[in-house]
């Protein structure tokens, strides 16, 4: 079932009532409270001198007292706005809370935001800021956005169906924006997945549950705020994607937030309340299903008699989300704003209501659902949450996990209501960012008194050196000793970085040598002058660096072959033979080698080897025994092959039987380096689309080509095609004849006879 939803436009008339008593509860104002001297516009340095400045109505005399302040070492305190509006209205607050003389901890003020939890305003499971499920009477700051991740799963025996064992998934992607300082809008989409082994599909699944929300909050008094939540919920019909507003719900939620920091700093506890009323119309997607197969709780065939054969199973209504009555919901939630975490509980109840006037059967025959009635209140939704918002190191991201705990609503379910889960794990992540955040206070910069002191006397003369390889100055040489010829100093030696400073020098000509292992070493000559210090380079020339290369040549059991010749091209050049276990090695300096193994009764092979300095490269070369009778001939437009190549059936993977032959192709190419190009064609016979066919064939002749290739045949001399069924060399009317048709052949384009 594909679902859609969109905004409750009666509800935003509603927020938008909150407008002029928002703009009243905002002040935009930031605080920043360090120990160190303050860069604000304001700044107050002695609470005495500030209190006789509130009350004269000057600032003159909170100047005066700064510099007492600073002499008895008290903190300053600095108020910075990101608006202008207001500012006088937050210098009071301030004022008052100095004079309040309330504990503030340095420690917590010092910390970033991420450890401490202040400004934590993160999304709820449907995008709203708040808990994982309960949204706050709050939001985030002005203009900023939140994004949001959440999946929960679950798994449950006994559930539904007798002996059933069923399995259910949840995702949601939102997110929300703060456009003003009152209002927040909120919008998520999701998808479910449900299992039921005792049912008939097994698997249902939902895809685009969509809602779309407006929340609009003020605080009348610190700590307390208000809010109210609208949204409304659009749903498509049953098994089909067109929308059926029939199915459209709305909610409409009171919110209460307390959060007790902003009283108290050192207090980090917050706590939510919600009271709200969902009208649920999500039965009426299924109301033709059901009547169609012979109705729930109505009477269809005018017989006077309440129908319930066609009623969905509590597998159908729980997997879809069908619920028969509206909801009555109370919500209580606290968080803790600790380091790192937030720890979090909440409550959550719906409590159904009969609008609907929906005729609940009582003990109907073949039915796995009782009544709410009969239930009272065990058929009620009750959900205890249990999670933490964890806080890493990175501004404004959050990683949510907790988990749902069924309280009731569940065993035996109702008919009324889609059954409760009895356990879940919730799991996801949110990240809040301003995309135009406000420019830092400019520093208030006080030039220090100008003191004439005497000029100092002429720096020494040194040498900055860097030691580098000759290649590149951004390759140090570390460890290098630099001495200087014809002076009595002791040599030095080059850090990590490949730099030093020299001893003083005396002006005039000298002579430096820089030695380094692994390097020639050098001989600077250099004019130091009579004062300040001198930047050099010095480059040193490396010297090679060899690896080691280590071959054993085998056959294709696996048995050491002696007296196999192999040439080596690249970067290392020679000839080598192996020995009676079928090895050798050399030493080559770092580079590419191409190897040609070459032994009477085997065919040639050609790899390649990369050299590296200083280590020591093991390869195996497998050498396939020559057939008896060759099975590759070189004509003068072709290498034409006595067998087929064969690939698994309808792919383009060769087949294990062909890899001898295709050795032995690779062996005709490289013993004839005359034929310089070859295009290998990939045909096929008339069966099946043509656009297919053409595909086919040309993956089957790129797969050979690889082949080849990785067999040391150069890819500068391969080149493949698929023909499809265009080039028959048989009628396709007959099994033989369109097996025939089925090839892959070498055509020579450019090479001797």
């Amino acid at each position: 079932m594909i679902r859609f939803s969109g905004i409750w436009f009666a509800g935003a008339a509603c927020a938008l009532l909150l407008l002029p008593v928002g703009a009243l509860a905002q002040d935009g104002m930031y605080i920043d409270y360090s120990d160190e001297e303050a860069a604000g516009p304001v700044e107050y340095s002695d609470v005495e001198a500030a209190g006789t400045a509130e009350s004269a109505g000057e600032a003159e005399p909170a100047a005066e007292a700064e510099p007492a302040a600073e002499a008895e070492g008290e903190a300053d305190w600095s108020v910075s706005y990101d608006s202008e509006e207001g500012a006088e209205e937050d210098e009071e607050e301030l004022l008052e809370w100095e004079a309040s003389g309330e504990p503030v901890s340095s420690e917590r003020l010092e910390r970033k935001p991420w450890e401490w939890g202040a400004y934590r305003h993160h999304s709820t499971l449907t995008g709203t800021t708040g808990l994982l499920h309960m949204a706050e009477a709050g939001s985030g700051e002005v203009g900023t956005f939140g994004l949001g991740v959440h999946g929960t799963w679950f798994t449950y025996t006994d559930y539904l169906i007798d002996n059933d064992k069923n399995t259910g998934m949840w995702g949601d992607v939102n997110i929300r924006i703060t456009p003003l300082k009152f209002l927040e809008i909120h919008y998520g989409i999701a998808a479910s997945a449900n299992y039921n082994d005792k049912e008939y599909p097994e698997l249902f699944q939902t895809l685009g549950d969509m809602d779309l929300g407006l929340k609009g909050f003020f605080s009348p008094a610190k700590p307390l705020t208000i809010g109210l939540d609208v949204g409304m919920f659009m749903l498509n019909s049953v098994g089909e994607v067109a929308m059926n507003w029939k199915g459209t719900s709305f909610g409409l939620d009171a919110l209460m937030s307390v959060d007790f920091t902003e009283v108290n700093i050192d207090a980090p506890i917050r706590l939510h309340l919600l009271v709200g009323y969902f009208f649920d119309r999500a039965g009426n997607l299924i109301e033709d299903i059901e009547r169609d197969n012979g109705g729930c709780g109505s009477d269809i065939d005018g017989d006077g008699n309440v129908e319930y054969r066609g009623c969905l199973s509590p597998v159908e209504r729980t997997a879809l989300g069908i619920d028969r009555n509206d909801q009555f919901r109370l919500g209580l939630g606290i968080d803790a704003l600790l380091p790192y975490v937030s720890p979090m509980v909440e409550y959550n109840l719906e409590i159904p209501v009969n609008r609907q006037d929906f005729i609940c059967p009582k003990d109907a025959p073949g039915s796995y659902d009782s009544c709410m009635v009969q239930e009272s209140g065990g058929g009620f939704r009750q959900i205890l949450t249990i999670g933490a918002r964890v806080l890493l190191p990175v501004d404004d991201l959050a990683i949510d996990i907790g988990v749902d705990i069924g309280l009731s609503g569940y065993a035996p379910t109702v008919h009324e209501m889609a059954a409760t889960v009895p356990w879940r794990l919730i799991f996801g992540a949110s990240y809040n960012f301003d995309p135009f955040p406000p420019p830092p206070p400019e520093p208030v910069v006080v030039a220090p008194p100008v003191v004439e002191e005497e000029p100092p006397p002429p720096p020494p003369s040194r040498i900055a050196g860097l030691v580098h390889e000759e290649t590149s100055i951004d390759t140090p040489v570390s460890g290098a000793v630099v001495s200087y010829e014809g002076l009595d100093l002791n040599a030095q030696v080059a850090g990590v970085d490949g730099r030093f400073l020299s001893y003083e020098l005396p002006a005039g000509p000298i002579a430096v040598l820089v030695k380094a292992e692994g390097y020639h070493e050098g001989t600077f000559n250099l004019e130091i002058p009579e004062t300040g210090d001198v930047e050099q380079s010095f480059p040193l020339k490396a010297m090679p660096k060899l690896g080691t290369i280590m071959i054993t040549v085998v056959d294709d059991e696996d048995k050491p072959l002696s007296g196999v010749t192999v040439k080596a091209e690249g970067a290392h050049e020679g000839e080598f033979q192996t020995d009676a276990s079928g090895m050798f090695e050399f030493e080559s300096e770092e580079g590419k080698i191409k190897l040609v193994a070459d032994v009477e009764g085997f065919l040639s092979k050609r790899v390649s080897v990369k050299s590296e300095a200083e280590t020591k490269t093991k390869l195996q070369i497998q050498l396939r025994p020559k057939p008896k009778r060759s099975l590759v001939v070189v004509k003068a437009k072709r290498i034409r092959i006595k067998k087929k190549i064969h690939f698994e059936v309808n792919s383009d993977v060769i087949d294990p039987r062909s890899f001898a032959l295709l050795d032995e192709v690779a062996d005709t190419l490289i013993n004839n380096p005359q034929i310089k190009l070859v295009e290998i064609q990939g045909h096929t016979d008339d069966r099946g689309k043509r656009d297919y066919n053409i595909d086919l064939s040309d993956r089957r002749a790129s797969s050979v080509r690889r082949y080849l290739i990785d067999s040391g045949v150069e890819a500068t001399r391969l080149e493949s095609k698929g023909y499809g069924p265009a080039r028959p060399v048989a009628p396709n009317v007959t099994r033989s004849g369109r097996a025939r048709n089925r090839r892959v052949e070498f055509h020579i384009k450019d090479g001797a006879e």
